[in-house]
């Protein structure tokens, strides 16, 4: 399948501007969002309806992954799992003058605890969402405008994997292995075999030679799809991984660790984050307080 080029821009969702002018004050931060596993969302729900009951089933809960206290109805909270895309924002994005490149690999639910939604909807950025399971194109298409392409990816384009479960409407676990990459192997009834591409080559089909921020999760795989980039050849200036090993490949290219607060976050050789060049220390969310509820 070929890449799915992004549609024309939407008018903002309502959370954007409640939670941006939450966030003016840059002193404290909104609440992490806390998806409770009974809160039952399908894919059919509109954008807005879905952050609403997102929002409800906020109201007096604590931060799901940090302890940093409770969300209030009355307050947005940022999508991503552990405060990812506030990272970004806090200490790099709200000192951007232009608009930035993401790319989301593996991009699951358009606004389920992503890590990029916040960038698109909100500030307008573009990139790229990376997805291999077929259950969340007409969602992407719908709620993101990103450059949808639809695959999986590995150290070796041409290398069959098999992609396990993940079929349901969050997208499950789902997994890359390379040891069901026999042909003869039998399928489960949720299994795919996918024929991946290389970072390299998706990077190439998209020019895409700048990247503001990569955000990787793909349950396990990450050291083989960083792997797969030259990241001399393509600027990658952030990299958020759910993936700890990933550390000895990115210190080998020049990355350094700056947080594993939010996931396990990396900065490209030579880059400063726009928090550095104003002055300020970057700080994770533990060092901010949470805004009181008006």
């Amino acid at each position: 399948m070929q890449a799915s080029h992004r549609r024309p821009k939407e008018t903002p969702p309502e959370w954007c501007s409640q939670l941006v002018e939450v966030q003016q004050n840059a002193s404290c931060r909104a609440p992490f969002t806390h998806i409770p596993a009974t809160l039952a969302v399908p894919l059919t729900l509109s954008r807005d309806k879905y952050l609403r009951s997102v929002q409800r089933a906020n109201r007096g809960l604590s931060d799901a992954h940090t302890s940093l206290g409770g969300s209030t109805a009355s307050m947005p909270p940022w999508m991503s799992g552990q405060g990812q895309d506030w990272w970004v924002w806090y200490n790099h994005a709200r000192f951007l003058r232009r608009r930035g490149v993401y790319v989301d690999l593996a991009t699951n639910d358009a606004i389920w605890r992503s890590n990029t939604y916040f960038f698109d909807a909100c500030l307008g950025w573009g990139g790229l969402c990376i997805e291999a399971s077929e259950v969340h194109y007409d969602r992407i298409r719908r709620e993101r405008s990103c450059t949808l392409v639809p695959a999986c990816v590995s150290n070796a384009s041409n290398v069959s994997l098999t992609f396990s479960g993940g079929m349901g409407w969050r997208g499950g676990s789902s997994r890359l292995s390379a040891k069901s990459a026999d042909p003869s192997a039998p399928l489960r009834s949720q299994d795919r075999r996918l024929r991946c591409r290389s970072l390299d080559d998706i990077f190439t089909s998209t020019t895409t030679k700048h990247v503001d921020v990569l955000s990787l999760d793909i349950e396990g795989h990450e050291v083989q799809a960083l792997a797969s980039v030259n990241l001399r050849n393509t600027r990658i200036d952030i990299i958020i991984s759910e993936n700890p090993d990933v550390k000895s490949l990115l210190q080998r290219a020049g990355y350094r660790a700056q947080s594993s607060a939010h996931d396990h976050i990396f900065l490209r050789p030579g880059f400063e984050l726009g928090i550095v060049r104003h002055g300020l220390r970057p700080l994770d969310g533990a060092e901010v307080p949470r805004c009181a509820a008006k």
